[in-house]
């Protein structure tokens, strides 16, 4: 609904909207199964439902409101409507707690839709507005590059600069891709969209993409070190987002940052913050960057530093790199603040002592 409301589309809802569903907020959740883990002693199963029921068309109802949509609700008939009914008895919950209230499905629904508005476009870095603020929090306004931009709007780290009316870079090599930055960002002068990967070197590059798809993967990639992981990783889960292969990849330009600043002066003109999302060759972008005669304010990197230790399907840049990448920030007195499943955050250490008291190093 919220993709529909944003592109101006219709919303499609499978099935005819009939069918009857009974839901409870996650908090109301939390709360009964903390209660559960403190006094509940019986073997037999507990149920926590509130036993209402509402047909599928009329939580849609609430989810438009909610979200504002007023373009055009379909219900597709021709998807499967499932089971009609799916009936739960709270009658042993409420025996143990008569009194507990429920949060209203209008309300839990409200409170679902105003959270993921805020936080979809930077939902791939938990808390990454509360990141800015403390270590960004005296830059009025400043440039940035998005390296690996996708569609210049879902999991971006540089969407709320864009809405502040900061100006920069969004660099995508793949076309589909960067039509849906231009449809998204067209309009915006600020906003420079380069159709390009970012690298070591200047000239053309391969970029390998899933067999199945129609090169829009957001696992693209030009590091043949993946290309071998996720060949490994297609036998092991027999998942078609992992169908890469050599001999599966078209050409693109390939730019140094160093090259790409150089043709855009204005970015270095005010505080700078890079971002690079391209699924393994980060260590390959960086190695075309003078971070040193760049100095960026910040450099958002996914790294997947977390999942060293787990199984192969986590490692998406190997240790060597890692290493690389880590000494590479340290040597030029960057710190990091930042560190979770996917990416690492890196500030000017001078910065950190001045402006980033509330935040910790890693």
């Amino acid at each position: 609904c919220y993709l529909a409301k944003q592109n101006n589309t219709d919303f499609v809802v499978w099935g005819s909207g009939k069918p009857l569903r009974e839901f409870i907020y996650s908090e109301d959740v939390a709360r009964l199964a903390k209660w559960a883990l403190d006094n509940y002693e019986e073997e037999e199963p507990i149920i926590f439902s509130t036993s209402d029921e509402i047909s599928v068309g009329n939580v849609v109802q609430i989810v438009v409101d909610c979200i504002g949509f007023k373009g055009n609700v379909i219900f597709d008939k021709e998807k499967p409507d499932g089971q009609f009914r799916k009936p739960a008895d709270n009658s042993k919950l409420l025996s143990y707690l008569p009194d507990f209230k429920f949060t209203p499905l209008e309300i839990g629904i409200k409170n679902t839709g105003e959270w993921f508005i805020s936080n979809y476009k930077t939902c791939h870095i938990p808390g990454l507005n509360d990141i800015f603020d403390d270590s960004l929090s005296d830059v009025e306004m400043g440039t940035f590059i998005d390296v690996g931009a996708y569609n210049g709007e879902r999991w971006s780290n540089v969407w709320g600069f864009i809405q502040l009316g900061w100006k920069g870079v969004l660099i995508e090599p793949t076309p589909n891709l960067v039509n849906d930055c231009k449809r998204i960002h067209g309009q915006n002068k600020n906003v420079e969209i380069l159709q390009a990967c970012a690298g070591s070197y200047d000239g053309k590059i391969k970029l390998y993409h899933p067999n199945f798809s129609d090169k829009t993967s957001p696992m693209n990639t030009t590091d043949l070190e993946s290309v071998e992981l996720y060949q490994k990783e297609q036998k092991h889960f027999e998942n078609d987002r992992y169908n890469f292969s050599e001999n599966t990849y078209f050409e693109s330009d390939v730019y140094t940052l160093n090259s790409i600043l150089e043709m855009n002066p204005y970015l270095s003109e005010k505080p700078f913050v890079l971002s690079v999302d391209v699924e393994g060759a980060e260590w390959d972008v960086l190695q075309g960057y003078d971070i040193e005669k760049w100095k960026p304010r910040m450099v958002m990197v996914e790294l997947h530093e977390l999942y060293f230790d787990g199984e192969l399907k986590n490692k998406r840049t190997n240790r060597l790199k890692l290493n690389n990448i880590l000494n590479y920030f340290y040597e030029n007195d960057y710190v990091k603040i930042h560190c979770d499943a996917i990416n690492s955050i890196f500030i000017p250490k001078e910065i950190w002592n001045n402006t980033n008291k509330n935040t910790d190093v890693y």
